[in-house]
């Protein structure tokens, strides 16, 4: 072979490496677009389904973030009369741990810290009105308290963000909520693969264990949104015929 045939054939080489990075790039993009399509449509839903029942058109978010998630929910929310935003984050990011079941290698204490400040100007730039919104600063070991409880439990969530990476984190939330819920309200685990589908590790442990422990209710995966989505039911079913 010449020296041009070989120049030729290492021009297809990296030619076809350049293809392969921007089919990979577009993959991702596409996927990541048709997933917050899916987190969409199940924030509406579980609003419509909460507003036939009179109930509150309530969003929780338990670690908020850059916001990707926060600005999804408010494109639908926006568009939804009455609807509230109850934002629970340190915003100093990823607290500090000794569980073993929250260590994954790349979680590092701070990561994630994105600055309150930060959350409002988005919020600000959504059009979303500020003063629908509440926000809860703090790790949840500080903030999610019994004088909480009492105050939101007249305004359970219809829909839940859980995106706190940590097994303790997602215990500390759904222990937290348990008692308030009501059928129909909506979880998204932001984190739920992160170790690979391990039962003893990170959010499938946690809603494994609120499962199995719980005396009230269960979260079922909600095959209709995808495998990030729960929807949770009580036990004893309120919304059944009488």
């Amino acid at each position: 072979m010449g020296d041009g045939g070989l120049k030729n054939e290492l021009r297809g080489v990296r030619g076809l490496r350049v293809y392969r990075r921007m089919k990979h790039a577009l993959a991702r993009w596409v996927g990541r677009a048709f997933w917050f399509d899916h987190l969409s449509a199940a924030i509406e839903y579980s609003m419509q389904r909460h507003a036939e029942r009179r109930r509150p058109l309530t969003y929780y978010e338990f670690g908020t973030g850059s916001g990707n998630t926060l600005q999804r929910a408010i494109s639908v929310l926006r568009h939804i009369p009455g609807s509230r935003i109850y934002l629970f984050d340190s915003f100093a990011g990823l607290p500090p741990t000794a569980d073993p079941r929250d260590a994954l290698s790349g979680w590092n204490e701070g990561d994630f810290a994105f600055s309150e400040d930060y959350i409002r100007e988005l919020i600000l730039g959504s059009g979303f009105p500020l003063d629908r919104v509440k926000f809860h600063k703090g790790y949840f070991e500080q903030t999610l308290t019994s004088a909480l409880f009492n105050e939101l439990q007249s305004s359970p969530p219809a829909f839940v963000t859980v995106d706190v990476d940590y097994y303790s984190s997602t215990r500390s939330v759904l222990d937290f909520l348990m008692p308030m819920l009501v059928s129909g309200a909506t979880f998204y685990f932001d984190d739920l693969w992160s170790f690979d589908g391990h039962p003893e590790y990170g959010q499938l442990k946690a809603i494994a264990e609120f499962n199995r422990l719980g005396t009230r209710g269960q979260l079922i995966p909600n095959p209709i949104f995808w495998n990030r989505i729960y929807t949770y039911c009580n036990h004893q079913f309120e919304f059944a015929w009488p």
